[in-house]
């Protein structure tokens, strides 16, 4: 956090963020999502509170000199059933739900290894443009 004291990040509307990045020092502004990019060319944001891939796929590498993954957000997938409710569930329908978690699972993978490929790119995009963190 140290690091961030003096900064300003843009991010998404909302107490918890604003409370977040003052904890470690910084404000935060609120900017639409398409004032972004400029935002960071002319320094009216240090920083920008974004997924991966918006940063990539909006080029916001090109104009901001640092990434931090905060992973203050994690995704994850819960399922959970009482055992009286499931109980209750025909066979037919517990073996539906069995299915479409099987599914979610094996989406919420792919997701994660498009993310991991995300921040390779990232990596790349980086060295490209001389910086190594």
């Amino acid at each position: 956090p140290e690091d961030m004291k003096g900064l300003t990040v843009r991010g998404i509307a909302g107490e918890i963020i604003t409370d977040i990045f003052a904890a470690m020092g910084a404000s935060t502004t609120q900017l639409s999502f398409g004032e972004v990019y400029t935002g960071l060319q002319q320094g009216v944001c240090d920083g920008v509170e974004n997924g991966l891939s918006d940063c990539i796929e909006m080029k916001f590498v090109e104009v901001a000199k640092y990434y931090t993954d905060t992973i203050q957000c994690m995704n994850g997938i819960a399922l959970l059933v009482s055992d009286s409710l499931w109980q209750k569930l025909s066979p037919e329908q517990q073996e539906i739900l069995r299915e479409d978690l099987f599914e979610g699972i094996i989406s919420f993978q792919q997701f994660e290894q498009a993310d991991l490929a995300l921040r390779k790119k990232l990596e790349r995009c980086s060295a490209d443009n001389g910086e190594k963190e």
